[in-house]
């Protein structure tokens, strides 16, 4: 694969993207976004269009190479549906799972924190994952997590990102309340997408 020109990466109802050639960053909402997925194509066609027109991120005529990070495993069948899309506007797609930007080992986990979910990454014998929304939970993220440690993975430490907007507090709040060290990364918002450009 010829080198990468973008990186994207989906977080909830929000996409980052990463141009290596500028070694920027850009950032926006869409409404045809919900928990990491393209809820109606046609009208991500078109947020997107006016994204990248928006933040002047040219395409290529012959065509720019991109990847894409998941927090999870996409079914064949989304995954070629983003395929799809995508190569109105790009000649090579990768997909990435979002554990390659994460330093995880049996004593340290990784949650990612959204305003409808929380994304937990952990290793025990081998890479695991599993996905809660908080309207199980009557979006209590504490009493969330706290299941998580009851019933999944304990690990001594825990870092924290994600695109909600509280995670300083939410962080803070853990910490107080375990004996498992709560951190959240620097940049917490754009953790991952910052991690492609180093």
């Amino acid at each position: 694969m010829k080198k990468l020109r973008y990186s994207i990466y989906f977080s909830n109802n929000e996409i980052n993207i990463f141009d290596y050639k500028k070694n920027q960053i850009c950032s926006d909402f869409f409404l045809s976004l919900k928990n990491d997925e393209i809820i109606n194509k046609n009208e991500f066609i078109k947020e997107f269009t006016k994204f990248l027109n928006k933040n002047k991120l040219p395409l290529s005529l012959f065509g720019s190479n991109i990847q894409i990070i998941t927090n999870y495993n996409y079914s064949d069948l989304y995954q070629e549906m983003i395929q799809n899309i995508f190569f109105e506007f790009f000649k090579t797609i990768k997909f990435t799972p979002v554990t390659e930007f994460l330093k995880l080992s049996p004593k340290v986990s990784y949650l990612n924190i959204t305003t409808d979910y929380l994304d937990y990454h952990y290793y025990q014998g081998d890479l695991k994952y599993i996905r809660i929304p908080l309207y199980l939970f009557n979006n209590n993220i504490k009493k969330a997590y706290n299941f998580l440690l009851s019933n999944f993975y304990r690990p001594k430490k825990v870092y924290i990102f994600g695109n909600n907007p509280e995670i300083p507090k939410i962080s803070d709040k853990l910490s107080k309340e375990q004996d498992i060290l709560v951190i959240f990364v620097e940049n917490y918002q754009t953790y991952v997408i910052k991690s492609c450009g180093v």
